[in-house]
């Protein structure tokens, strides 16, 4: 039974459409500390691009009264001793990268530790701990990833009433990388690399980290659009403090095309994978309490997918108990048992 369950974690392309377990599992159950990670409040608001696109070197996103514009870096690469431009983070693998360097930000005992970043030692090491399929090209992925991250700027816009507007910069999301792999003694690679995170940087995230239960990244893995619909929600839903709701419409100055849509030119295409996007982001978060019509959707208050006083601990998360806990409810189904924008974000 264990080995069908790591078969289906490397099967992740197809987990979306054909593998259900993980969300059924999410709905039976509340997070523990465990599976608990965070994400940059800016990030939660405004994406990253879904997917790379050969010469990009800039990417600006809208969102109400919040912008991000994040242009790519120059990285020494150890292979052709030269300096290179990096991309634009991108896709599944640059989200589940920041998750992990925001996870550390969060529950290191102190800033000079937060900021001090180890990526772990192997590639192995790494994917299996976020249940992430290993191959030679999702391992190259990722790592292309982590540089990026780490030799990413951003510049933040912040807007408000009768013309009040700040401009965040931040000069680099990392103030060092090192990135190298090494052969261990049954020549297996090993990958080293680190990240030294701008302080004020890492000071933003653990005052205001948004918490989201790794186990949805994980299950939305390889959905990149869902991935962002759900941490939208869980961001988002959770502040409606109007009965009647908010209403956001799918296109227009303040419309979710701007926010999720920079790659879908068609407003009737974008619809169409928005709406499906949000339909697979509620698997994974079953509380948010989302209408939606021909004109867009509209957003009532719904408990956080991670109770408060969850995210509040500062104990580790996702050890494999997880693993453990999804084999023992597919012995089970399988036996037949049973089957508005915060006005001073500072960065």
């Amino acid at each position: 039974m264990a080995s069908d369950i790591s078969k289906t974690f490397k099967n992740t392309e197809k987990r979306v459409s054909k593998n259900k377990l993980d969300a059924e599992y999410l709905i039976l159950s509340e997070p523990t500390t465990e599976d608990i990670t965070f994400s940059h409040p800016v990030f939660v608001q405004c994406g990253l691009p879904l997917r790379h696109k050969k010469g990009r070197r800039e990417w600006l996103v809208e969102h109400g009264d919040l912008s991000l514009h994040i242009q790519a870096g120059v990285v020494a690469e150890g292979r052709s001793r030269k300096l290179v431009n990096t991309d634009i983070p991108s896709g599944s693998a640059a989200r589940i990268g920041f998750s992990h360097i925001h996870n550390h930000i969060i529950r290191a005992a102190s800033l000079d530790e937060a900021c001090n970043v180890d990526l772990g030692k192997s590639f192995r090491s790494y994917c299996e701990k976020y249940r992430i399929p290993i191959g030679g090209k999702n391992s190259k992925s990722i790592s292309r990833e982590i540089v990026n991250i780490g030799q990413a700027k951003m510049t933040i816009g912040l807007f408000g009433e009768k013309g009040r507007a700040k401009t965040i910069n931040v000069p680099q999301i990392a103030d060092n990388v090192d990135f190298w792999i090494e052969r261990d003694d049954r020549q297996a690679a090993i990958w080293n690399p680190s990240l030294t995170i701008n302080p004020r940087y890492a000071e933003t995230v653990r005052e205001r980290g948004v918490p989201e239960d790794m186990r949805a990244l994980i299950g939305l893995y390889e959905n990149t659009g869902a991935m962002d619909v759900y941490k939208w929600l869980s961001y988002r839903c959770p502040r409606v403090s109007n009965p009647k709701g908010v209403f956001i419409p799918y296109i227009g100055k303040n419309g979710l095309h701007k926010s999720f849509g920079k790659s879908i030119a068609s407003p009737r295409k974008f619809k169409q994978s928005f709406l499906e996007w949000l339909k697979e982001a509620i698997r994974f978060y079953p509380d948010a309490n989302v209408k939606s019509d021909s004109n867009g959707i509209r957003l009532f208050y719904s408990q956080a997918p991670v109770p408060p006083e969850i995210s509040q601990s500062k104990s580790m998360y996702f050890t494999k108990t997880i693993l453990k806990k999804l084999e023992i409810k597919h012995q089970v189904l399988s036996s037949g048992d049973g089957s508005s924008i915060d006005d001073e974000i500072p960065y």
